[in-house]
């Protein structure tokens, strides 16, 4: 299946859940679709109720975590995300990468619409 990546690589941790809900309300309205599902295991299948619960799901390191890695899945749409989270991002980048099917971005009046 082809698709398209885009990946982001940041310093800042994000460790107020605030950030994290105000950048999935934006990729929300970019996508035109919701954020179904957010997991630390793949597949994912824990389902997302509120983008608050998905802010604080982001920013729950465990007491002896360093690092996470967390799965996201629009699923209507058919895109993915995966989050890899430092601690301590000043010593390590923090990577959010998204998989968009080229289904999506080939139709319609999609952001992504290549010419």
């Amino acid at each position: 299946m082809e698709e398209l990546q885009v990946k982001h690589y940041f310093l800042s941790s994000w460790p107020d859940p605030r950030h994290w809900v105000a950048y999935l309300k934006e990729a929300q309205g970019i996508l035109g679709s919701v954020l179904t599902h957010l997991d630390v295991n793949d597949p994912v299948r824990r389902k997302v109720s509120t983008l608050e619960e998905a802010g604080n799901y982001l920013c729950a390191f465990g007491s002896r975590e360093d690092s996470r890695w967390v799965f996201g899945e629009f699923r209507r749409i058919g895109c993915d995300l995966s989050i890899d989270l430092n601690r301590n991002s000043a010593e390590q980048y923090n990577t959010l990468i998204w998989h968009v099917p080229a289904s999506f971005y080939e139709v319609g009046e999609c952001i992504f619409r290549h010419e």
